[in-house]
């Protein structure tokens, strides 16, 4: 039998066992999540998380869906007007949202994001 791909979610479960032996209940929906990929400077912010499960269908919807689950991280990603802070860098696959259509941007089940602070030197 065909293997399910590692990243399958069951409720809010991972599934990486073979088809053979993963029997959903009765019910159950198998989803695709989100994945947003953390830098290393906000991982204190995500209890130590590298990639974090999101829920959304667009940007803006990922992102509260992000704050929800870890508020300290707000601060460093929105200014006191709840817009995202201009040094916060999104990017689905290759492409930066602020080239695409913004935090409106649509994202699909199974996408992978990446959020990437600019750092400035001198």
């Amino acid at each position: 039998m065909k293997e399910r791909p590692a990243g399958f979610w069951v409720k809010s479960r991972l599934c990486n066992e073979p088809a053979g032996r993963f029997k959903p209940k009765r019910n159950e929906k198998i989803e695709s999540m989100t994945i947003l990929r953390i830098p290393t400077p906000l991982r204190p912010y995500t209890n130590g998380k590298n990639e974090v499960n999101v829920d959304g269908a667009n940007i803006s919807e990922a992102l509260i869906d992000l704050t929800i689950q870890f508020p300290n991280i707000k601060p460093h990603l929105f200014n006191e007007g709840g817009e995202l802070r201009p040094f916060v860098n999104i990017f689905i696959g290759e492409n930066n949202i602020k080239d695409l259509q913004g935090v409106d941007t649509p994202i699909k089940n199974g996408e992978r994001l990446m959020l990437i602070p600019s750092i400035a030197g001198g």
